[in-house]
């Protein structure tokens, strides 16, 4: 075996060896056996992230994850086989895919450009704010994918009343979890109770990322402008309601800047009108009903002041419009 049994079974084992390049080489090889254009290239791992993913020259990329995500790998397979058939921007093509030892992998073509995250911080307030407009449009084009296809709803599920009802239920039983303070787990309850029949409300099978952020944009810089270039890392994606994962443009991108969400917002469809504090309540409730929702972290990155004591004021703090 070239993927000893420890690294395979053991997650810590595997996230500490997964830029092991004399661990993986010989497997990303193997892979790309069929691939003779591929072989010979470049080996560069990137480091973020907890599945395996190496970029081959400026060609490809190869992406290993550990057989308990097939999971994973069935979504983003799916996911990308619906964006190369009619999303606005370039997503990876996959020219290859299949199980090695177990693990399933992905051999897509690398998309140009660089991280939107590796700027983003840097950026002027005009180049985010025609950056984040852009989102705002994609973020569209995303949500009116047709997902009518038998294999969409076998792989990527449907974010239901049933799923969303789950998440209200054990919202403030995951929050404790992650060691959010009882002031503010005491609050859940109440706050989603209040917003229960929005969040029930329908039930859509808009193509979600779920993971709206940086770090999984490109960007390249054309005639002076920068422009987005590709989108990627689809592995968590879902059918659902289209607000679900709206949420998270507010939490990582715009981080409380009302000018830049207003613009993604506007930019996405919705009307001045709608753009009042209701619609942050709802964010915030959406947010606490996401599967990766950590409202400590989010507490680190946004502080609240003295007097912000509840979820409400971090709903205006976080998503002011």
């Amino acid at each position: 075996m070239f993927i000893p049994v420890e690294i395979i079974e053991n997650e810590k084992s595997w996230m500490e060896r997964r830029c092991d390049s004399s661990l993986w080489n010989p497997v990303v090889e193997t892979i790309l056996d069929g691939h003779k254009d591929l072989l010979g290239l470049s080996v560069t791992y990137y480091k973020t992230g907890s599945a395996v993913v190496s970029a081959i020259g400026q060609k490809a990329v190869v992406k290993i994850l550990p057989p308990e995500d097939i999971d994973c790998f069935n979504k983003e397979l799916c996911a990308l086989t619906i964006c190369n058939k009619g999303l606005d921007i370039p997503t990876p093509v996959v020219i290859g895919s299949g199980r090695f030892e177990g693990c399933p992998y992905l051999v897509m073509e690398q998309l140009e450009g660089q991280q939107l995250s590796e700027v983003w911080d840097s950026m002027s307030l005009d180049k985010q704010t025609h950056i984040i407009d852009s989102i705002g449009k994609l973020s569209k084009s995303l949500h009116r994918l047709s997902t009518d296809d038998d294999s969409s709803l076998n792989f990527l599920g449907i974010d239901g009343p049933n799923f969303i009802k789950k998440q209200i239920e054990t919202a403030t039983k995951r929050q404790h979890s992650r060691k959010l303070p009882d002031k503010w787990c005491s609050q859940i309850d109440s706050f989603l109770a209040k917003h229960s029949e929005s969040l029930l409300a329908g039930c859509s099978k808009a193509l979600l990322h779920t993971e709206i952020m940086t770090d999984h944009f490109l960007i390249e810089q054309k005639a002076g402008q920068w422009k987005i270039s590709g989108l990627f890392d689809f592995a968590d994606s879902m059918l659902g309601n289209p607000y679900y994962e709206l949420s998270a443009v507010g939490l990582f991108i715009s981080a409380g800047n009302r000018k830049l969400l207003q613009t993604f917002l506007l930019s996405y469809g919705f009307s001045e009108d709608e753009l009042n504090e209701e619609f942050s309540q709802r964010m915030m409730a959406w947010t606490l009903c996401h599967k990766y929702c950590h409202i400590p972290w989010y507490l680190e990155m946004n502080s609240p002041s003295r007097d912000e004591t509840t979820l409400e004021h971090l709903a205006l703090k976080w998503f002011a419009l």
